[in-house]
């Protein structure tokens, strides 16, 4: 199979193999930012004494991973 039909917010579109693989690395190097800051919190969180105190702080360390999907 060299294109797969993939819904998107516009409808149903046909993805070669290359993009799929595209949306694929996306979506991983999405998820592992998201992972990496929520180690991040955890640890500022855990930390003595904690080293993140605020809702504004853990919002800009997650604020880093959704920058990279756009």
């Amino acid at each position: 199979m060299t294109v797969i039909r993939f819904k998107a917010t516009s409808g149903f579109v046909v993805l070669s193999l290359h993009q799929v693989k595209a949306v694929g690395s996306a979506l991983f190097a999405h998820t592992q930012a998201c992972f990496d800051a929520e180690d991040r919190a955890d640890a500022g969180l855990a930390a003595k004494p904690p080293t993140v105190t605020t809702t504004d702080q853990v919002e800009a360390m997650f604020a880093v991973g959704r920058g990279r999907l756009r």
